[in-house]
């Protein structure tokens, strides 16, 4: 069956979009387009000299540095606040010495229940509508059902449970105290988050 042809417009339409810096799976949400065809007309723009890459690309690049600024502007604000916060403050804190610090990804993981539990309170108060990835590593000394129930009532949310797997880890034949529950990893993408925090650690490492 031969697809709908793509009127001018709609080119024209992807074009300017892709131009302002919106990323292909925006364009295709907005304009209700498979990817696969967007894709084509992009190709096909840039083959004709009428679509320039490196031009979008710096458009995307400005842009988001312009929203990270913004960010670290409001995150600058809101300091004074966040130092009022005792709760905040012990986040940070943890944060600083076990969290993750890429841009890609951000969490914490850690053997400690009290912990988890205060960055995963803190990470749901930043952030209500983002879904974390939450995994709890078990040695094969551990019962992993049992430590997926203490999990999962710790933080009322049902977490994965994987085996450690790490051939440099030597399996204990016992379960050490400060890992009774297996070690546990919160993880999730969020760069305005990311740069928040990041931001509150350096005027706390100023301070």
């Amino acid at each position: 069956m031969i697809g709908k042809k793509t009127s001018q417009e709609m080119i024209d339409r992807i074009k300017e979009l892709r131009m302002k810096g919106l990323s292909l799976k925006a364009i295709c949400k907005g304009l209700r387009m498979s990817s696969s065809t967007v894709s084509k007309y992009i190709r096909g723009l840039r083959k004709n000299n009428n679509f320039s890459n490196n031009g979008v690309s710096e458009i995307i690049k400005t842009k988001w540095n312009e929203k990270r600024q913004k960010v670290i502007e409001e995150a600058i604000s809101e300091f004074p606040e966040i130092r009022k916060d005792p709760e905040m403050m012990l986040f940070l804190g943890l944060y600083w010495g076990e969290g993750k610090k890429t841009t890609t990804q951000m969490g914490v993981s850690n053997n400690d229940p009290n912990i988890i539990r205060i960055c995963y309170k803190i990470f749901r108060r930043l952030s209500p509508q983002k879904n974390l990835y939450i995994v709890v590593y078990c040695y094969p000394s551990h019962n992993k059902n049992i430590c997926k129930k203490f999990w999962d009532k710790l933080l009322g949310k049902s977490v994965i449970v994987k085996d450690i797997t790490d051939q440099r880890i030597k399996p204990l034949d016992y379960i050490h105290p400060r890992c009774l529950w297996g070690k546990c990893s919160i993880s999730y993408n969020h760069f305005e988050v990311y740069w928040r925090i990041m931001t509150w650690i350096k005027m706390l490492g100023d301070s």
